[in-house]
């Protein structure tokens, strides 16, 4: 194996943008294996077709790990109508700008449907645990009866 000085460059891959849990996210990976500090994230949201700006996001100072995925709940989409909508992020870093696009679209009835399935497995997963709880309560309930019998009968 052979060691250089090479510098790494730094290099930012777009994930793409989605919903989940009522938030519009923004997703970026930092593809090089090199901590990447003072990060500066801004983001917009537009309808897909109109230039008003509907929310923005923006942080300073952001420090990324490398070979990095990160999601960035940015947009609140309780206030959005359905449709489609445009996020355009920037991330700044030193002296050198990465520009990423993406189109996602909103549909409240989709949403919510992915919304009971993951409570639903909320509860279940709640289920498990009680059920877990139980059956080890019970284990050690009946191992301290037959303790106490074995012990009983040794003895005498």
């Amino acid at each position: 194996m052979k060691e250089n000085n090479k510098e790494l460059s730094t290099r930012f891959k777009d994930n793409d943008s989605f919903v989940k849990n009522n938030y519009i996210n923004v997703s970026f990976r930092n593809d090089v294996a090199k901590i990447v500090n003072n990060i500066k994230i801004e983001s917009t949201l537009k309808k897909e077709g109109s230039d008003k700006v509907l929310d923005t996001f923006s942080v300073d100072k952001y420090t990324m790990a490398p070979n990095s995925d990160i999601e960035i709940p940015m947009f609140d989409k309780a206030n959005l109508d359905d449709g489609n909508y445009i996020t355009t992020t920037t991330i700044t870093n030193g002296k050198k700008n990465w520009k990423f696009t993406s189109k996602i679209k909103l549909d409240s009835k989709e949403t919510d449907d992915m919304d009971s399935i993951v409570e639903s497995n909320k509860e279940d997963s709640n289920n498990k645990f009680i059920i877990m709880v139980y059956i080890v309560i019970v284990f050690f309930l009946l191992t301290s009866i037959l303790y106490f019998i074995l012990k009983k009968y040794k003895f005498k």
